[in-house]
């Protein structure tokens, strides 16, 4: 209904922190690490922030992104507040910074998931796609030392790790599936983008690429429809897949080139989204413009306000490919229903 009305009644379901703008890797499909931005918020100002969406939004899933956050300076002041406003947090890491002295920590509250980026089992292909030479190792090292660290622990933190299906990897995708599953880490496929780019100072919706022509895009189709065949069947039969099966399928046809099938899919981050940038600057979209800036503006003008109704309408006509991507396969109303139902069961 909010989405048919261009309205902001309904709340977002993820809300991203982008802490910082730093990154340690140098990643092929990201020019984020190439830009010049050294404008963190303060501490102080993430903390006003934080306050103003845990007024209007109690249930909404924070995610604390980047960059890189664990190289944000105040990373952990940040999670110590989140955990004395009981605040529950995702954290979105590439692993690197991750070792046998903040592991524990990671493991507590306010971290309720933790995704750990790593795109291949092979270290050659997972190296070269992030263009650092000993990211692999770092990054399933991180993964392996969470999952093992928090059997010793019992914790219930969720641990994910998030691969980009491209050419290089898309072959190994069942065999990566079936190892973490083994150590209980969920895999969630992220559908591959043009370069993700600096959002701040954008003013309009960024002009995209043909992704097709892309180097990393898969081009055998019978590929594509026999791993996606195989994922599928993975997923009925109960592996460790973060993505919704319905999410797979329309990610199915996306790398079929069925392009004209997925625009017509509607696009609901207007509802479902917010992104915060590291100046404070508000995006519906990681691809859009503005909607304004909450280190100086309330709740409510920024998600309500006229920026934000406008560029709602102007959603409906975005001729972006990117509603393939895991933000549009929220659970609706019915769906989040089901589920609580079945947990009193």
């Amino acid at each position: 209904m909010a989405y048919l009305l261009n309205a902001g009644f309904a709340k977002p379901q993820l809300i991203y922190l982008k802490i910082t703008s730093l990154c340690n890797f140098h990643c092929q499909n990201c020019d984020i690490w190439q830009g010049n931005s050294r404008q963190d918020l303060p501490l102080l100002e993430w903390e006003k922030i934080i306050l103003k969406i845990k007024k209007h939004n109690r249930d909404s899933s924070i995610i604390l992104s980047g960059g890189e956050p664990l190289l944000y300076k105040d990373f952990w002041p940040l999670a110590d507040f989140l955990r004395r406003e009981n605040i529950a947090a995702t954290l979105n890491t590439n692993g690197a910074l991750i070792n046998e002295k903040n592991i524990e920590r990671l493991l507590r509250a306010p971290f309720q998931k933790i995704s750990v980026s790593l795109y291949s089992l092979n270290k050659e292909v997972h190296n070269s796609l992030r263009n650092t030479g000993n990211a692999f190792e770092k990054s399933f090292s991180a993964l392996l030392s969470l999952a093992k660290k928090r059997e010793q622990l019992a914790a219930k933190t969720e641990l994910i790790v998030a691969c980009l299906l491209n050419s290089k990897n898309i072959s190994d995708l069942p065999a990566f599936i079936d190892f973490f599953s083994k150590h209980d880490i969920a895999v969630s496929l992220q559908a591959l983008d043009t370069n993700i780019q600096a959002m701040s100072g954008r003013l309009d919706f960024e002009q995209k690429a043909l992704i097709s022509q892309s180097p990393l895009w898969p081009n055998n189709k019978k590929l594509v429809s026999d791993i996606f065949e195989k994922i599928l069947a993975m997923k009925t039969a109960g592996s460790k897949i973060y993505n919704r099966a319905d999410s797979l399928k329309v990610m199915r046809d996306y790398y079929l080139d069925d392009f004209a099938k997925i625009k017509k899919r509607p696009c609901y981050v207007g509802q479902n989204n917010l992104i915060i940038t590291a100046e404070g600057d508000a995006f519906f979209c990681f691809s859009g413009p503005p909607i304004g800036n909450l280190t100086n503006n309330t709740w409510l003008d920024v998600w309500n306000g006229r920026e934000a109704r406008q560029i709602r309408k102007r959603v409906k006509h975005c001729p972006a490919l990117c509603r393939v991507m895991n933000c549009n396969f929220q659970s609706n109303l019915w769906q989040m229903a089901s589920e609580k139902i079945k947990k009193m069961f």
